[in-house]
């Protein structure tokens, strides 16, 4: 399955409309229509360089070949995450990268402060939200800990659906689960907009040396 992340091989001249996306061997369009000739005619070495993102894109070629569509493909929302021990997941923007660009509310929620993850012994782990402070839209989360993968699909769907985070905060979230954090970041992110107030966390209430 073919996936358009990558750059082209150095020296390589892409035609106009092929330009927006970049194979590391081919020069992809966002309708995808190259990567369906290459991928009938079997022309084309095309490497795999993350599967979900290739799942779609390989969806959408087939289409556009197919059904003569003319659908596109964008990278905008791609959530990424790690089985490893702890897990990881990430969408969006960093911290870092969102600061530079916008005026950003940040919540952090420690798994400490969830019921489930310490009722499974896994308190070690957090999620963070990154929202734009001004139109109240998320630009990027970051887990840490158990079923981070899992919990970082709560915000790409919270993202595709431009959800700003009073609505996030608003949702009624299965209980226990660790898909909560992202709903209680959401709430610590209204508190310091000063949109509405949140009763704090337990463990803010306890000195730490």
């Amino acid at each position: 399955m073919p996936s358009s992340h990558a750059k082209g091989a150095p020296g390589e001249d892409a035609p106009a409309d092929h330009k927006p996306v970049i194979n590391r061997h081919v020069y992809v369009p966002h309708y995808l229509h190259l990567i369906a000739n290459a991928v009938t005619s079997g022309g084309s070495r095309i490497y795999l360089e993350k599967f979900g993102v290739g799942l779609n894109e390989g969806r959408i070629a087939a289409e556009n070949a197919v059904l003569g569509t003319r659908r596109r493909f964008t990278h905008d929302i791609v959530p990424t995450g790690s089985f490893t021990d702890p897990e990881y997941g990430s969408i969006g923007l960093t911290e870092s990268e969102a600061r530079a660009r916008y005026d950003c509310a940040v919540g952090v929620v420690r798994y400490e402060d969830l019921l489930r993850p310490v009722a499974d012994g896994r308190p070690d782990g957090f999620c963070k939200l990154i929202v734009e402070s001004r139109r109240r839209y998320v630009l990027g989360a970051h887990v840490l800990g158990e079923y981070s993968a899992e919990v970082i699909q709560m915000v790409a769907a919270c993202m595709a659906a431009n959800l700003r985070v009073e609505q996030i905060a608003e949702l009624q979230l299965a209980f226990p689960t660790f898909t909560e954090a992202v709903g209680t970041a959401a709430q610590l992110i209204v508190q310091d907009l000063g949109i509405a107030p949140i009763a704090p966390s337990w463990s803010s209430l306890v000195p730490r040396s």
